[in-house]
C-alpha cells in the first residue's frame, strides 16, 4: 500500500465483503499455487491503485476484483461434472464469472460496472468485451497476476525436478 490513508481507505471500501463468511470459504478453495481468497486480494489491490492513480471508480475497481473470482468450489469438481455433460461452455474459465456475479449479487449490493468487471474478467475466453475502462483493468490485472502464479508455480517444479534428478532417484 502507498501509504496509511491508502490502507484504512482500502479497507473499508472492501470491509463488507472481507468480513463475509462466505467469501472467507474463498481461503479455501485452491487458485494455481494458491487460494481464491489470496489471488482475488491482490487482483484487487493493485487494481484499486492503478486505478486511482488513473483518476477512475477505485471504488466500485476494488470491490468487482475482489469478487471476480467467488466461487467455493473446487475447479477440478466443476470441471469434472462439465465434461460428463459434455458442455464446453460449463467448463470453469468459461462459466465461473457467471457464478462469482451470482454468489456476489446474492450476498452484496452490486452496480453495473462491477457485474461487467466480474462477468467480463475472462475476457477473451468469454467472447463478451468488457464495457468500462475498469472492466479492461481488472481483466489484464487478473491476467498479469495469474500469468505470474502460474509461471512461479511452474519454474518451482521443474527446479525441484531437477534437484530430485540430481540427487538420483529416477525420474521421468
Amino acid at each position: 500500500m502507498r501509504s496509511k490513508t491508502d490502507v484504512c481507505e482500502y479497507r473499508s471500501i472492501v470491509a463488507d465483503i472481507i468480513t463475509n463468511k462466505d467469501f472467507l470459504q474463498t481461503a479455501n478453495v485452491r487458485h494455481h499455487d494458491s487460494t481464491v481468497y489470496l489471488h482475488s486480494l491482490k487482483v484487487s489491490l493493485l487494481s484499486y491503485h492503478l486505478a486511482k492513480k488513473l483518476g477512475w471508480n477505485y471504488h466500485e475497481t476494488a470491490r468487482a476484483a475482489l469478487l471476480h473470482d467467488f466461487f467455493t468450489e473446487r475447479r477440478r469438481d466443476i470441471d469434472k461434472a462439465s465434461r460428463e455433460k459434455c458442455s464446453f461452455k460449463n467448463m470453469h474459465g468459461f462459466s465461473h464469472p457467471y457464478t462469482a456475479l451470482k454468489n456476489s449479487q446474492e450476498r452484496f449490493e452490486i452496480s453495473a460496472r462491477e457485474a461487467d468487471i466480474i462477468v467480463k474478467h475472462m475476457f477473451p475466453l468469454t467472447l463478451r468485451f468488457p464495457r468500462y475502462k475498469e472492466s479492461w483493468l481488472v481483466t489484464l490485472v487478473d491476467k498479469y497476476l495469474a500469468s505470474k502464479e502460474v509461471s512461479v508455480m511452474l519454474f518451482r517444479d521443474i527446479l525441484l525436478h531437477r534437484y530430485i534428478k540430481r540427487l538420483g532417484f529416477n525420474v521421468n
